[in-house]
């Protein structure tokens, strides 16, 4: 392994109800290309849910580092943002239907950068969104995944 990366979660075979595969054959993904379908996708899409279980779906932007989702904005000012305050729990998906990414995490105002690790993330911003990158680590949130669902 590399310098300075970060080890990926133990890779198993989803439990599918019988007829939900029509080939009857299933291919684990392992956990770099999962990887790599976070770190090069530009829109994460959060889902919340409010005290009353309303659920909420917005995209966002963000940068996938060291298995951990790093993103900024508009946490007290937005729906999907009073929610995450409000309960932690949060699902974040990629957009694509047939190359499918699923994180399941836990939301955290604060986060872990060094800042080596800041300056990753604002290039991974650069590289993903061309004329933005976040000013300061301490305007960012993560989010650390505790379950993956990834398939094609």
């Amino acid at each position: 392994m590399a310098s300075g990366q970060v080890p990926g979660p133990r890779v198993a075979p989803a439990r599918l109800p019988e007829g939900y595969n029509d080939t009857g054959e299933q291919v684990t993904l392992g956990w770099a290309e999962v990887n790599e379908r976070l770190e090069q996708s530009k829109h994460f899409w959060f889902s919340t849910a409010d005290d009353s279980s309303s659920p909420h779906a917005r995209p966002l932007w963000g940068a996938w580092l060291d298995n951990t989702l790093y993103a900024d904005g508009g946490v007290h000012i937005t729906r999907w943002g009073r929610d995450l305050l409000a309960n932690p729990h949060t699902q974040v998906h990629l957009e694509s239907a047939t190359e499918v990414v699923i994180v399941d995490g836990d939301f955290t105002m604060t986060n872990d950068l060094t800042e080596a690790a800041f300056g990753r993330v604002r290039a991974s911003y650069l590289r993903r969104y061309e004329s933005y990158q976040p000013e300061s680590a301490e305007g960012l949130f993560m989010v650390k995944p505790r379950h993956v669902l990834a398939w094609a």
